[in-house]
């Protein structure tokens, strides 16, 4: 079975990989966990940026990352509809916070009972499967402890320059991966204040 995962990562926080991680213990079925970045630009992260802290970050899982020229979602249902989709099972998966799961039970239906099922390439199926609770920021010092990590917050942490509260987003995850993603989104930080400062001389 391969899943699909439309996600914004931007930044790739710790709920992402704690997302995929716990969906591979659970399922030992899964082959390959597929991640679709969409095209918004979220405060100072485009795309490409996105793309390059989830590559370091999951470097060491099965999965594969595209970047979508629409919706991660809109994209994921042209995507399984190719002709020379590979056969085989596959499942949109999400976490169970906010709106998430209900997308995934949308796309699941719409290709099970009604609607897509016949565009779907021979001997390829969709198929439900659950959600996962979210992880929360543990140890934090102001108001947004003990609540789902959010790529927000932690993009907050990083203009606030906060490496104590940011490094709270990315809980089990190796010193150096984390420390990529504070000094990635750093560089970014000067370059976008650069191109400011030389747009007003």
């Amino acid at each position: 079975m391969r899943l699909l995962y439309p996600c914004g990562l931007k930044p790739i926080t710790g709920a992402h990989v704690y997302l995929i991680k716990e969906y591979l213990r659970q399922h030992k079925s899964i082959t390959k966990i597929i991640l679709f970045i969409g095209p918004n630009k979220r405060d100072f992260i485009d795309q490409e940026l996105a793309y390059e802290l989830a590559l370091n970050t999951l470097s060491d899982l099965p999965v594969e990352i595209i970047k979508t020229a629409k919706s991660p979602i809109m994209h994921i249902y042209s995507w399984i509809e190719d002709k020379n989709r590979e056969i085989g099972n596959y499942a949109m998966i999400s976490s169970s916070k906010g709106s998430d799961y209900k997308r995934t039970l949308e796309f699941t239906k719409n290709y099970t009972i009604k609607k897509y099922k016949n565009n779907l390439p021979l001997n390829v199926k969709v198929v439900n499967i659950d959600s996962i609770n979210p992880i929360i920021f543990k140890g934090r010092t102001d108001e947004f402890n003990e609540i789902p990590i959010s790529a927000t917050i932690i993009r907050n942490d990083v203009l606030n320059n906060n490496y104590k509260l940011f490094k709270t987003g990315y809980p089990n995850i190796e010193e150096d991966k984390i420390q990529f993603i504070w000094n990635k989104l750093h560089e970014k930080i000067t370059e976008k204040n650069k191109e400011k400062i030389e747009e007003s001389i």
